[in-house]
């Protein structure tokens, strides 16, 4: 695995984990509005503060986009956010990319 545009945010220095919700498998799609364009990928997992996505090109940590999330299984589904990049890996030819967001509506 080959980091890209900076590191993984979801541990501390010392191992802990930081995540302060639990997150849970998730299977949809998701849209990404980017300067150039949107990109379309897949949820890997979900949070009530943020999802895990899979996508074609990485994105810049620190950045926000706006993301449309169809999430199966959700009440609601579909659901549009903005969200911030904490981590964004290489991963087998495309990109997990961590996304804080809010997604408490989700989980009602």
């Amino acid at each position: 695995m080959k980091m890209a545009y900076g590191s993984s945010q979801s541990s501390s220095s010392s191992g802990v984990e930081r995540r302060h919700a639990a997150r849970k498998p998730a299977r949809g799609s998701a849209s990404v509005k980017t300067q150039t364009g949107t990109l379309r990928g897949a949820a890997v997992d979900i949070s009530p503060a943020g999802v895990c996505l899979t996508l074609p090109e990485p994105l810049q940590v620190g950045a926000t986009y706006t993301l449309a999330l169809h999430i199966e299984g959700q009440l609601e589904p579909e659901v549009s956010v903005l969200g911030r990049v904490c981590f964004c890996i290489e991963h087998s030819g495309r990109y997990r990319v961590g996304v804080n967001c809010s997604l408490d509506d989700c989980f009602r």
